[in-house]
């Protein structure tokens, strides 16, 4: 007997999207595997770590945002510097480093976002943003690198998290407009010139005021108008040391 299409319409239609589903099964699961590798294609230079991939470049430093893939567990040296179109980023949670430079010179950035879990952000990793205006730092951060946020003249507030240990040396120097800072009662070291040129810093509050040690002299800091001029004139080209 002779079957018709017509005759196996059913049959045929139910083949048709079973196979469909088989197809977009295997395009998902081709694209989950290979996240990091089509990301890396697409825009970035990639190194393997251990628990990753590490951005050490991009491929086209033209965009004005680019999407980190949660694969990416650290981002290093210089792999943004001097992307000048860049207006914003986002930093995933997978995320743990932020290395030397890594940002450094990028003029039009205006906005970066965290989402936790950066330990450590690399000596001038944000050096010469100068549209940055106002940045919140992760949770779970440490230590913040030597001129880090250095001459960032647009930044006003800058917001630092409960945990974080030292402030390294011009840290945010020459970031003329910031007005003020709330120093968490974790931070056990600020280096030398950390706050310096700061010119519009009307007021440094310290969490924790016990303890503070500068030029061997010991320190008291209750009065915040006080304390911004001490980190910006008084003693400023010496380390502050909690013990």
């Amino acid at each position: 007997m002779k079957l018709s299409l017509k005759s196996m319409g059913l049959p045929i239609f139910g083949l048709l999207m079973l196979l469909c589903i088989v197809l977009a099964g295997c395009s998902g699961d081709k694209k989950d595997e290979s996240d990091g590798e089509s990301a890396s294609i697409d825009d970035f230079y990639y190194e393997k770590n251990e628990s990753g991939y590490t951005i050490i470049g991009v491929k086209d430093n033209g965009k004005i945002t680019y999407t980190i893939p949660d694969s990416v567990t650290a981002i290093g040296d210089m792999a943004f510097y001097q992307c000048e179109k860049l207006l914003f980023i986002t930093i995933p949670d997978s995320v743990t480093s932020i290395g030397e430079k890594a940002f450094a010179d990028c003029r039009s950035l205006n906005r970066v976002m965290f989402y936790g879990n950066v330990k450590s952000i690399g000596d001038r990793a944000f050096s010469y943003c100068r549209n940055i205006v106002n940045i919140t730092l992760p949770d779970g951060l440490e230590n913040i690198g030597n001129g880090a946020f250095e001459s960032c003249r647009s930044l006003t507030k800058i917001t630092m998290p409960d945990g974080l240990v030292s402030i390294g040396d011009e840290a945010f120097s020459f970031c003329e407009a910031l007005e003020s800072v709330t120093i968490p009662g974790s931070v056990t070291k600020i280096g030398e010139y950390a706050f310096d040129y700061c010119h519009a810093l009307e007021g440094v509050r310290f969490e924790n005021t016990v303890g503070w040690i500068a030029n061997e002299t010991e320190l008291e800091l209750t009065n915040p108008t006080r304390n911004a001029t001490y980190l910006n004139e008084t003693y400023d080209m010496y380390d502050w040391v909690r013990r």
